[in-house]
């Protein structure tokens, strides 16, 4: 509903069939009234955890603040919004003893 001509390319898959990656390209043409027609790619990553050869839980990393400046989103709107993914980062286990050193 808020965008369309959706483009998504996996490449360089790898797995142990216990877990998967994959780097991928995305775009998207914004229908967004404040930003529409605008086009927006960026690049990340995902993670498969396999169960039996199936999908059982998917992850993904990507710099999201890279589509925000394609979309021209207010600045003090992106710092609102990279505050609370900074926040969910660091509270992640993986990221404990990093964040106590």
């Amino acid at each position: 509903r808020d965008a369309e001509k959706f483009r998504w390319d996996f490449l360089k898959p790898v797995n142990d069939s216990k877990v998967g990656y994959a780097e991928w390209g995305f775009s998207y043409t914004s229908k967004m009234s404040h930003n529409k027609g605008k086009r927006v790619a960026f690049a990340g990553m995902s993670k498969f955890d396999l169960q039996s050869g199936l999908i059982s839980h998917y992850g993904e990393m990507f710099q999201g603040g890279v589509a925000f400046i394609q979309l021209g989103v207010e600045p003090a709107r992106m710092e609102k919004v990279f505050k609370r993914w900074t926040d969910a980062q660091l509270a992640l286990p993986i990221l404990a003893r990093h964040v106590k050193a």
